[in-house]
């Protein structure tokens, strides 16, 4: 049997000073293994008196860590190649953060462990790990900033012909303070959404930005209008005559993804939710991970654990969600006739929702099919790969020189000479300079 240290495993020959400080790193994070009995190579080296060494281990779990840890760590004693050797098996703990007693809340007496070694927290880390196991929403917490207003708020519930009722929105604590949500609804919040659409499949060109400021309803405006208005709707002419339409992103789906992750996020965590278009997706991304106790299989399937319930609870009223916990079903739903189903990925820090166009590279799905020669006329004269540049023009309005040589999978210099040959025959014309340039069908033609 190998042995290597490791992010959930730690080896060490005896029974050291520090062991309170492994065992604290690994309950702060995300548990573990400790081995006594094997030095830092992987050798099996073993205890002399296992029992008396087992209760040293829980002594020191007793007497030097607070909380008491002890439900959290099962401690066995094994024979591995005829050695006797003591395993404590941590489990990441339910009562964060973890500290040596004589320490306190401290960097001195709080540790997580990062790779295979232990470290000391940060104050800010300390206060999130505070924060965190204290089961209170972020957004009921005292605002900062007491001095704001509320006139989007105000305007949004007069476009929908409803009494604002302030005072039952949740926006106040009990002592009459604006909590955090508030600071949010505000007008001069701070947390901001950004949008962007780049060239291509990765994020090395832009094509489009923006900063989506306000209230949070004025930010969520902003974004839904640059999602509407990047949401093309492509239309094929077929021989019937018939004119096929099909969005880029069925549906609401894009819609309900930027909601969820406005309504989900971590405002403890400063970065921005996040709308980015590419040729072939668009990815929302949503800080925070999935909230303590959910799973993604729980998220997948609906059920719903509010970290924000006030924001849930006023999106609601003003009619940006219908029900509560359907916003990844309904994308679901969106995209049952699609082959490119939305994939959903979680980590520690944060959510994405990745939905795929579905008139990226993908014919339009209708009762006949119909080859490219059914819609426009190809021009004579024409190589192969020029056809190949030409219809893709066609269907996407131009093409970069890059396009052109992922698509061809050619080289440079290879690109260019098509793309010239093509303008020779006049059958593209550029447009733009520099990094914007793109080539069309040349409207003289």
């Amino acid at each position: 049997m190998e042995f290597k240290e490791s992010e959930y495993l730690e080896l060490k020959r005896e029974v050291t000073d520090d062991l309170a400080k492994e065992i604290i790193a690994f309950a702060n994070t995300n548990g573990g293994k400790i081995y006594i009995g094997i030095d830092d190579n992987g050798k099996v080296i073993g205890v002399s008196k296992p029992d008396l060494v087992s209760q040293k281990v829980s002594n020191i779990i007793t007497d030097s860590i607070d909380p008491d840890l002890m439900s959290s760590i099962n401690i066995e004693n094994l024979r591995i190649e005829g050695k006797e050797i003591i395993v404590i098996k941590i489990l990441e703990g339910e009562d964060k953060p973890y500290a040596i007693r004589s320490k306190g809340l401290s960097s001195d007496g709080v540790y997580v462990r990062i790779g295979t070694t232990k470290k000391q927290a940060s104050r800010e880390l300390i206060r999130r790990m505070i924060f965190d196991s204290s089961g209170i929403s972020y957004e009921s917490i005292k605002s900062r900033e007491q001095k704001l207003t509320f006139n989007y708020l105000e305007k949004k519930f007069r476009d929908k012909n409803m009494d604002y009722k302030f005072d039952v929105l949740g926006l106040k604590n009990d002592d009459g303070e604006y909590n955090f949500a508030g600071y949010l609804f505000s007008d001069q919040n701070t947390y901001d959404l950004k949008c962007a659409t780049y060239e291509g499949l990765t994020k090395v060109i832009f094509r489009d930005r923006e900063i989506c400021e306000g209230s949070l309803l004025e930010s969520l405006d902003k974004a839904l209008l640059y999602a509407k208005y990047h949401n093309m709707t492509r239309g094929v002419i077929t021989s019937n005559p018939q004119r096929i339409d099909q969005q880029d992103y069925p549906g609401d789906s894009i819609r309900e993804a930027l909601i969820n992750g406005v309504i989900h996020k971590d405002y403890y965590m400063n970065g921005s939710t996040r709308l980015e278009f590419f040729d072939d997706r668009v990815e929302i991304t949503s800080m925070g991970g999935l909230k303590k106790g959910m799973t993604k299989d729980d998220m997948l399937n609906g059920i719903t654990s509010y970290r924000n319930p006030i924001i849930m609870r006023i999106l609601h009223i003003l009619e940006y969600i219908e029900h509560y916990g359907t916003g990844i079903l309904r994308i679901k739903e969106a995209y049952d006739k699609f082959d490119n189903k939305p994939e959903f990925d979680t980590g520690k820090n944060y959510v994405r929702a990745t939905l795929y166009n579905t008139n990226y590279y993908q014919p339009v799905k209708r009762e006949e099919t119909i080859t490219i020669t059914n819609v426009f006329d190809i021009p004579k004269g024409l190589t192969d790969q020029e056809v190949i540049i030409y219809k893709y023009i066609i269907e996407h309005e131009s093409i970069t020189r890059k396009e052109v040589e992922s698509l061809l999978d050619v080289k440079n210099t290879r690109a260019k000479n098509i793309l010239k040959s093509l303008m020779d025959k006049q059958i593209i014309v550029k447009v733009g300079v520099n990094k914007s340039i793109k080539y069309v069908i040349d409207s003289l033609r």
